[in-house]
């Protein structure tokens, strides 16, 4: 019984001690292999590409892999990195792993020479795992690949589909209609505007915004089929034609906010834009007094020559284009004045009395 214990005790010492010697071997199969190509359908002179994926149960540490594919039918590109090479129909695949990546890819670009099955094979490989030097595996495998002929795969004439109708809306403010696309303007915007959205009569549409000066514009036609930007003012809830013109800088022509004693409304074409201006009831000289906003978002009155195509700041305090404001401005400076005389007089009298009073006694 002793003899046995002992027998026993050197038998698997010796094993190990064998087994030790051959620290690669492993008796599963703990790697798998993957062929795919791109494209079910390949013709002759088509480009497509093989991918090779390695996977193994734990971090691969290397890999080689011997390759075969029939050259006749086709011609290896690119693809796989410096741990590649192929070239006449066969070729290999000498790799480093690391400690975090159970898988290793690699992807090839063949060219189509002819048609006929043509196949990919990995002939003979092994994977090493990183760390423990044993053998994961040493998996093989192929793939087929149809080529057609240039004839069997000839391109169809494309169908074409007719574009989607644009939305339209019309909608009219301050008396004026315009058809609006919903989804805005298809030309490129004025200097300084945004795309945002302005819901109109429950339709929500793309506008452009100032993003300085706060002014909407609204891309569209009006009955007239004349095509362009206008302004919508929400204050005066109108639309209105975009003009502008560049003086030093860019004003923008506006609808006239209030009426000015001594001035009428009137419309005046300019460069084919139909724009609403104030003209002088008398003394008219071919200057009109528009409303105009600078590029920073201030609002003035100005004088525009229409002859000279100038601007000039109307400062109506000073002008008689604010007559009636002026003149309601004059009578209270009118009573104040006779208020403060009134009191000045008060404190004379006051001031008479108190000396007559002193010198008496």
């Amino acid at each position: 019984m002793k003899t046995f214990k002992i027998k026993t005790v050197i038998y698997i010492s010796i094993l190990t001690l064998v087994l030790s010697f051959f620290p690669s071997v492993s008796f599963a199969q703990n790697v798998e292999l993957s062929i795919s190509v791109d494209s079910q359908e390949i013709s002759k002179g088509e480009y497509f590409v093989v991918t090779v994926t390695f996977t193994g149960n734990q971090p691969i540490g290397d890999l080689t892999a011997e390759i075969t594919y029939d050259e006749e039918l086709m011609t290896y590109q690119s693809g796989g990195g410096n741990a590649v090479q192929l070239s006449n129909g066969k070729g290999g695949i000498w790799d480093i792993g690391s400690p975090y990546r159970n898988s290793l890819m690699y992807s090839f670009t063949f060219r189509a020479n002819d048609s006929g099955e043509a196949k990919f094979e990995i002939t003979h490989s092994e994977v090493i795992g990183h760390g423990t030097e044993t053998l994961l595996g040493s998996p093989i495998g192929s793939k087929t690949i149809t080529i057609a002929s240039s004839e069997d795969n000839e391109p169809t004439e494309p169908v074409e589909e007719p574009e989607p109708q644009e939305e339209l809306v019309e909608i009219t403010r301050g008396g004026k209609t315009l058809i609006i696309p919903k989804n805005g303007p298809k030309t490129s915007l004025p200097p300084g505007f945004e795309l945002t959205s302005l819901t109109l009569d429950n339709q929500v549409l793309t506008v452009a915004r100032h993003a300085k000066t706060g002014l909407t514009l609204i891309y569209a036609v009006d009955e007239n089929l004349k095509e362009g930007f206008y302004v919508y003012d929400p204050v005066l809830n109108t639309f209105y034609n975009y003009f502008y013109i560049d003086a030093e800088q860019r004003y923008t022509f506006l609808h006239p906010v209030e009426d000015i004693v001594g001035f009428s409304l009137t419309t005046l074409d300019i460069q084919g834009n139909e724009i609403t201006v104030l003209k002088s009831d008398d003394n008219f000289n071919g200057k009109y007094l528009i409303y105009a906003m600078n590029q920073e978002g201030a609002a003035h009155y100005y004088f525009f020559d229409d002859a000279e195509n100038t601007l000039q700041r109307a400062w109506l305090t000073t002008t008689n284009v604010e007559g009636e404001q002026n003149d309601n401005f004059s009578w209270i400076i009118f009573v104040l004045s006779g208020i403060c005389v009134a009191l000045l007089l008060v404190i004379f009298r006051i001031r008479t009395k108190t000396k007559s009073k002193n010198v008496r006694s």
